[in-house]
């Protein structure tokens, strides 16, 4: 008997519980099965990616276009396969002009990167190229004298030229192809680029850092000065170059405002630097940081007086 009666309240207790969650079916909290397991969505527009703006997200998407990896492949097998650098820059330098590529996306990147890629080889070799003048060099002749002449750097002949950038040495019915270009300096301080152009066609792109708390000024500037191993000035101290206090690098060339909003900004200039993590950060005093390699090849391209606009 006494396992019935068991039984009997035990179906009893079953029936009044099953009431009571019949009639609060609806009040009852339910689990959300749609995010269970997974880490919370944030909502875009409470919580935007540091960094990154919704332009930029979709210039990225936009610029992902086949017809521009097209010329880009074009161009590139001109470049290796048949050396016809002419040719191939300026396919790359009519890509820079489709209307579907993004200035500073990704393929934009990847076309300048191919661009300074060929300009490198036009600049820095005896190829042939229309820009260039071929020039015999004469009894009497010097390269300081035929830099001079062709508005260019004697490191700049001597690197197009394949001498011994130490101790260059010319001789008598020497050719030498020399290239003359109308050079300036464009630096966005956003996007941590700074592009050289010779007159209005773009020649290379570096990417550079820039001035902590932002202390990079801008607006118009020039070439005021250069240096090799430059020496560092810092709160009364004379840091030598080479020291690890010395951030300037292989090579400083400073800024000198043009504008009376900064015709007295003093001590800013574009040097060199080690640290290849402050490339593309907010690192330095105010100066605009290349990598040593980079900063050495500029400085070899450009002399003094050539213009530098600094942007947002």
């Amino acid at each position: 008997m006494y396992w019935q009666v068991k039984l009997f309240f035990s179906v009893i207790v079953l029936g009044v519980l099953g009431s009571v969650v019949y009639f609060n079916w609806d009040k009852l909290p339910m689990p959300d099965f749609n995010s269970a397991g997974k880490d919370p969505v944030p909502e875009v527009e409470k919580t935007p990616v540091v960094g990154v703006s919704k332009a930029n997200i979709g210039a990225t998407q936009k610029s992902i276009n086949p017809k521009i990896v097209q010329k880009l492949r074009l161009a590139e097998n001109l470049f290796k396969d048949e050396q016809d650098y002419s040719k191939a820059r300026g396919i790359v330098e009519n890509t820079l002009l489709d209307p579907d590529l993004e200035m500073y996306s990704r393929e934009w990147d990847k076309t300048v990167e191919l661009l300074s890629t060929i300009n490198s080889k036009i600049l820095f070799t005896t190829a042939f190229s229309p820009d260039k003048t071929d020039y015999l060099v004469k009894p009497g002749d010097n390269l300081w004298f035929i830099a001079k002449r062709h508005k260019t750097t004697i490191n700049m002949i001597c690197r197009g030229n394949d001498l011994d950038m130490q101790n260059p040495v010319i001789f008598p019915d020497q050719l030498l192809r020399i290239y003359t270009g109308y050079w300036n300096i464009k630096i966005s301080k956003s996007k941590y680029r700074l592009m050289l152009y010779d007159g209005e066609r773009l020649i290379k792109v570096y990417q550079v850092g820039m001035g902590k708390e932002n202390r990079t000024p801008v607006g118009k500037f020039t070439i005021s000065e250069k240096q090799k191993n430059p020496i560092w000035y810092h709160n009364g101290k004379v840091i030598a170059s080479g020291d690890p206090e010395n951030p300037l690098g292989s090579r400083w060339m400073r800024l000198t405002g043009t504008e009376d909003s900064n015709r007295n900004y003093k001590g800013y200039g574009i040097h060199g630097t080690k640290d290849r993590s402050s490339i593309g950060q907010n690192a330095s005093n105010g100066c605009i940081r290349m990598l040593n390699e980079e900063v050495e090849e500029l400085y070899d391209i450009i002399k003094t007086s050539v213009p530098v606009i600094i942007e947002k």
